[in-house]
């Protein structure tokens, strides 16, 4: 669930107790990123995927590329 999505609280809701994981730029999210520095072509960021890190280079510019490179781990 995107977690920076101003709905997201509404869709846990729901669920009904089941569970599911979050991602997004918020830092309550169960995979977010940091570090993110954009360049014209590309993206770095650090991946958090609970306790893990994981430098990362997108090869596309831009926070929309950040937030669906979160929905990818999160579904991976």
């Amino acid at each position: 669930m995107n977690q920076d999505d101003s709905n997201s609280e509404y869709w846990r809701s729901l669920l009904r107790g089941q569970s599911c994981l979050s991602f997004g730029l918020t830092k309550n999210a169960a995979v977010t990123a940091d570090q993110i520095t954009y360049y014209p072509s590309y993206s770095t960021v650090e991946l958090k995927i609970e306790s893990v890190s994981l430098p990362s280079r997108l090869p596309a510019p831009g926070k929309h590329m950040v937030q669906n490179a979160l929905a990818v781990a999160v579904a991976a």
